[in-house]
């Protein structure tokens, strides 16, 4: 009668010397297949997670980044605005400077007609002043 062959499930009573060394290598192969199992599904999950959390990030990010680029347009578009408006206002404080200057210039010119006609007036009362009392406190005799 022929002896069946050893396999994983067979008892280690049924087995002889030959067989329990098949037996126990046959014992540690199946562990080692179920530990490299094992890993490979935590090396599979690690992977889909960090697949997930890299995916995420990168919606994430560009989001942000899109966010950020509106904000910088925006800032621009605002900033080209500011530097015309800027433009108006230089062109416009340089023509009140301008009307200012003109505008001085004429009252400074009018002050100094006036005070030259004040100051004709005043010599004229000196003069007049000094002729009466040249002819009341010195009559000509």
């Amino acid at each position: 009668m022929q002896r069946k062959k050893a396999r994983v499930d067979t008892s280690v009573e049924k087995l002889n010397k030959k067989d329990t060394i098949e037996h126990y290598n046959a014992v540690m192969l199946e562990d080692i297949k179920s530990g490299i199992k094992l890993i490979q599904e935590g090396v599979d999950s690690s992977h889909v997670e960090l697949k997930n959390e890299l995916h995420e990030f990168r919606d994430e990010t560009r989001m942000r980044l899109t966010a950020v680029e509106f904000a910088v347009m925006k800032n621009s578009k605002d900033i080209k605005s500011l530097d015309q408006r800027f433009d108006g206002l230089d062109k416009k404080v340089d023509s009140v400077r301008t009307e200012l200057k003109e505008d001085m210039v004429k009252m400074e010119k009018r002050l100094s007609d006036k005070i030259d006609g004040i100051v004709t007036h005043v010599d004229d009362h000196e003069n007049r002043i000094t002729k009466l009392e040249t002819t009341t406190l010195h009559p000509a005799t």
